[in-house]
């Protein structure tokens, strides 16, 4: 076989076989998110729901059922930023005709009685008191197997690929990606709607989109999109300003060797 012929099937196997490691690093914490999600309803689930019922943020229908709802002017939201409700909000749109008839079978199932009169559980026993129970857990579920699950093992798979870029071993590459994954809080956070979390996903994947290990010069397209997800940061959680902070920063150290021009360029991104 040619020399040429031999170092593109090398290079084409070397690559193939990174990518079956990387999608190991997306597909086995996704799974794990997914089976272990948590039947728990937190604050962001309400303006996710909002949307599919009402067309608009306003959670007035839920007023009283959490202490971060509060009334203003235009009705009533939550005490937060709707970053990460509006990503939720997306999957259930989606979903609406399966939400609709959940709803409706929920609806005509019998009411628990309840048998304590301490508080815990209140938010359940509400939503189980107006036949919506069923509907909640739906929506529980859906928000992490189709947002937070994605998010983050996407997160641990760029991680996955980039260490590959710098001639770690693909394996080690895997093993970073799944302690990342499954061996941090990070599977804690996971399991329910959690902004903190989409926030620290979109920092470090602008991050990774800035390093180069070959210490190219910053592209444009890369610098768009890391100040996209540094914007998204913010729009999950006032926190997310960290992250435009070392992400702006970051940017302006990497693009330390280019003119003038280009450097305020990638900053204005």
């Amino acid at each position: 076989m040619p020399p040429c012929v031999m170092g593109t099937s090398a290079d084409s196997l070397a690559s193939g076989q990174a990518n079956s490691h990387m999608l190991n690093a997306r597909w086995s914490p996704e799974a794990v998110y997914t089976v272990f999600w948590t039947p728990y309803i937190v604050r962001e689930h309400f303006p996710v729901m909002a949307p599919a019922e009402s067309g608009s943020l306003d959670v007035q229908r839920y007023l009283g059922w959490s202490e971060d709802i509060f009334r203003d002017p235009r009705g009533a939201h939550i005490n937060n930023n709707p970053g990460a409700s509006l990503t939720g909000a997306i999957p259930l749109l989606l979903l609406r005709p399966v939400l609709v008839r959940v709803d409706e079978w929920n609806q005509k199932l019998p009411r628990p009685v309840r048998k304590s009169t301490s508080d815990e559980g209140e938010l359940f026993w509400r939503t189980a008191a107006e036949g919506g129970a069923l509907c909640f857990l739906l929506v529980a579920f859906v928000t992490v197997a189709m947002v937070m699950a994605p998010a983050t093992s996407g997160t641990a798979a760029y991680l996955c690929s980039r260490l590959t870029e710098t001639r770690v071993p693909a394996a080690s590459a895997v093993g970073a990606a799944l302690v990342y994954g499954v061996g941090t809080p990070v599977l804690f956070r996971v399991g329910h709607l959690n902004h903190n979390l989409l926030v620290g996903d979109a920092g470090i994947t602008a991050l990774l989109l800035l390093w180069d290990p070959k210490d190219r010069p910053l592209a444009p397209g890369r610098a768009v999109m890391a100040g996209l997800l540094a914007g998204y940061a913010v729009l999950c959680d006032y926190s997310g300003v960290v992250v435009v902070a070392v992400t702006a920063l970051y940017m302006w150290l990497r693009a330390a060797g280019q003119p003038g021009e280009q450097r305020w360029r990638a900053m204005a991104a």
